[in-house]
Formats: C-alpha cells, structure tokens, sequence
C-alpha cells in the first residue's frame, strides 16, 4: 500500500469515526423516528434536485457551440440536463475529488462536435462553474452578516471561507487538470490516451481566451451562464428546506439557501475527505447554532436525506448513462 492509499484510508477511517460519533450522539432512534414522519413526501426531497440539475445544464449549453448541434437551443436543453445528470454521477462516483465526470462531459459532447469543440466546451464549463462558486460564496459572505445577527466574529468567519474556498478551487482545479485521468473511472482510463489528456492541457489557455471571445462577441451567453449556474447553488437549497419541513423543523427558504451554499464551502473544504463524511455533518451543525443561530435539530437526518437524494441521482444517472447507446457523433442519443 503506497502513500497515496495510505492517506485516503487514514482520511477515510476519520471521517468514518466522526460520522459514527455525531449519529451516536443524535440516537438512532431520533432519526428513524424524524424518516418516519416524512413518509411518502420523500418523493418530493428526492425532485427537488431537478430545477438544480436543469439550470447546471443551461449554464453548460451556454458555453457550449450549440448550433452545431443538429437542433435548437430548446430542443437541445433536455439533453444537456441528461448529460448534467451523467457527468454529476460521474463526479459523485469518484470520491476524493470528484472530477470523474470531467471525462464524461468530453465524451458525451464528441457525439456531436469536434474534439476540440467538446473540449472546449468541457472546460469553459469549469471555468463557469469556478466563477459561480466563487461569486455564490461572495454572496453568501456579504449576506451573512446582514441578514443574521450573531456573534461579532460572524462576518470574519465569512471572508475567512471565502479565501479558503478560493485556494481551495485553486489547488483543486491544479490537481483536475493534472490528475484527470488517474482519478476516471476504469473504463474510462482506458480511453483517455496520453495524448488527449496532452490535448487537454493544451487546450485550456486557448479554451479560455475563446470564452473571454465569446464574451467580447456575445456576452449575454457568458452571463446567463454564470447567473444560470449560480442560480443553482441557491435552488439546491430547496432540499434542505423540504426536508427540514417534513420532519417538523421549519427554517426559512433564505436560511436553507444559505445552508447549501455553506454546505458547498465544507465540500469543497474537506475534498480529501471521501464524500465529506463526518465533515458535512458538523458544518450543518456548525452553521446552523453559529451562523445562522437556529436550532440545529433534526440537522444529522437531513444531511443524510441529502446523501440519499445524491445516492438516487447516482443511479439515475448511470442507468441513463447504460441507456445511452453507441451513434455517430451528429446523432442524438437514444434514451
């Protein structure tokens, strides 16, 4: 076992050990008890992902060269939520850094365009997806202090969590681009030759200059990207409002939004933490007593209502993945 193995079991073991701790002190029994009082409206914790997902695939189509596509931008929205669902499967399958889905994007695009336009496409989307957490982040560092009154050191906090999430990004998207391929699933390892990933590297600083070109000749688009995709960190906050709802702990939506978007500081945070294990559960927690000074009951099965909406989506999106058979790069899939 080398290093590498060593440390993602070390840092699993932990996040292992804290997850037991906060369940054993939250009782068992308290949490069957709150999944009991949600029922059937489990269904509705579960959809709740689906206005998230569509404004994720908006957001990617935006940046995409869709007019290669064989049809219009409304025709094509389904299809890009299908191919946000997949690669956020993907994503969520790999667990140290979540970049499994990175691959997945090129591959689903090269149905339809070039190569270099799917791999453009692939990273102008990264790129998007960085500004959006890093300005959804901004807003909830200003927000914070404005709309909860708690201690004084809350607005510090904040811009503390913003700085970490920016060197956090960045140390993230430097391991993304280097270690894309070794953290691809098997299958997908396989295809991705020393050469693509080559073009890959290459690719991003020209990727970058046509989005910075596209948003000189259409700037809308680069936008409504952005807006689109931060959008959908703030709607994420619906499942945590549902699911605080039905086990009888009403939150206001505003506080809910806020919570996901904390939740998202504490993802991106403890990345080398395999699915954020323990760490999630605690940032709730800690959110929620010292942020937003609410009561945090009810915060550990919510969080793993959270972890089974991610479960369902995960199957969603590799049974659409198995369903998507082999065509020609202009056809559109078949579901």
């Amino acid at each position: 076992m080398n290093k590498a193995q060593l440390g993602k079991l070390f840092f699993t073991v932990i996040g292992l050990v804290g997850l037991s701790l906060i369940i054993r002190n939250y009782g068992v029994d308290q949490i069957v008890k709150d999944i009991n009082s949600i029922g059937f409206n489990i269904i509705w914790i579960l959809l709740s992902f689906i206005p998230v997902v569509f404004c994720y695939g908006l957001s990617w189509q935006l940046v995409t060269n869709y007019q290669k596509f064989n049809h219009s931008f409304l025709y094509n929205s389904p299809l890009f939520t299908i191919y946000a669902i997949i690669s956020i499967a993907w994503n969520n399958l790999t667990p140290f850094l979540k970049i499994g889905g990175e691959p997945v994007k090129y591959m689903l695009l090269k149905r339809h365009l070039s190569h270099t336009d799917a791999l453009n496409s692939t990273i102008n989307y990264n790129i998007i997806h960085i500004i959006s957490t890093l300005l959804s982040l901004m807003i909830f560092s200003f927000l914070t202090p404005l709309l909860f009154q708690g201690k004084s050191s809350i607005f510090f906090i904040s811009i503390g969590s913003s700085i970490a999430l920016i060197l956090s990004i960045i140390i993230y998207l430097a391991i993304n681009l280097s270690k894309m391929k070794n953290s691809a699933p098997l299958f997908l390892r396989q295809q991705l030759s020393k050469r693509k990933i080559r073009i890959v590297l290459f690719v991003v600083k020209r990727s970058i200059r046509k989005l910075y070109f596209h948003y000189q000749h259409d700037p809308q688009k680069v936008i409504l990207a952005i807006f689109f995709d931060t959008l959908a960190r703030f709607i994420e906050g619906l499942t945590f409002y549902l699911a605080f709802h039905y086990i009888n702990h009403h939150i206001p939506f505003i506080v809910a939004m806020m919570l996901d978007i904390g939740r998202t500081f504490i993802d991106t945070f403890f990345f080398f933490i395999p699915y954020q294990i323990g760490a999630r559960e605690e940032g709730i927690r800690f959110f929620m007593e010292n942020v937003f000074n609410i009561s945090s009951i009810g915060f550990v099965t919510v969080v793993l209502l959270y972890r089974v909406v991610e479960i369902f989506w995960i199957c969603c999106g590799y049974i659409m993945w198995l369903f998507i058979k082999p065509t020609t790069k202009r056809d559109v899939p078949t579901l």
